[in-house]
């Protein structure tokens, strides 16, 4: 064969995820994956790491800072100046994907400071990617066992990769002067 397979993830970590804490996932699993898709290689990307999203809902009587929740997804990334971000949240390996977890996942996509896109949820045997707008008791678009991750890139690739992420976000309006109904 005059090509090698490419392999984003150690077969190492893929055989170990399983046993993983959500740190380790993180390191074996979505960091090698996020550096493949182009995060954060060029200028007309970011990347950022545990960002602090508040969550200000009104209180009735006098609050505390303490009242306030927060939330830290594990990673945002998206296109500089332009539509398309995503959030990645990885959790240790022996935990179930739960719609406890989507839903999670799906309010720091969905968060004022965020708004994602897409939103990406992982453990030690599967990775998913969610449409933000569908809701969090959607179905994954991508829906990959970490054990096929290697040979089903391209599946994240088509929709998480900067170049597609753009233009699966692009949003047109038409500002021209309206000759009739629908010209």
């Amino acid at each position: 064969m005059w090509f090698r397979k490419m392999k984003i993830i150690a077969e190492a970590a893929i055989g170990a995820c399983e046993k993983y804490n959500e740190t380790e996932i993180r390191f074996h699993i979505l960091d090698p994956l996020i550096r493949h898709l182009g995060y954060p290689e060029t200028d007309d990307v970011y990347l950022n790491l545990e960002e602090k999203l508040d969550y200000p809902y009104v209180h009735v009587g006098r609050r505390s800072k303490k009242d306030l929740p927060i939330g830290f997804p594990d990673y945002r990334a998206g296109i500089k100046g332009a539509r398309g971000s995503f959030i990645v949240e990885a959790k240790a390996g022996p935990v179930p994907l739960t719609s406890k977890e989507v839903e999670q996942a799906h309010s720091y996509a969905a968060h004022a400071q965020v708004g994602a896109n897409y939103f990406v949820l992982c453990n030690g045997s599967v990775l998913q990617v969610y449409e933000t707008l569908s809701g969090p008791s959607s179905v994954p678009l991508v829906d990959v066992p970490i054990n096929e991750i290697n040979q089903r890139i391209y599946q994240i690739e088509n929709i998480l990769s900067p170049h597609n992420l753009a233009k699966n976000c692009r949003v047109s309006h038409d500002l021209g002067l309206k000759l009739a109904d629908g010209l």
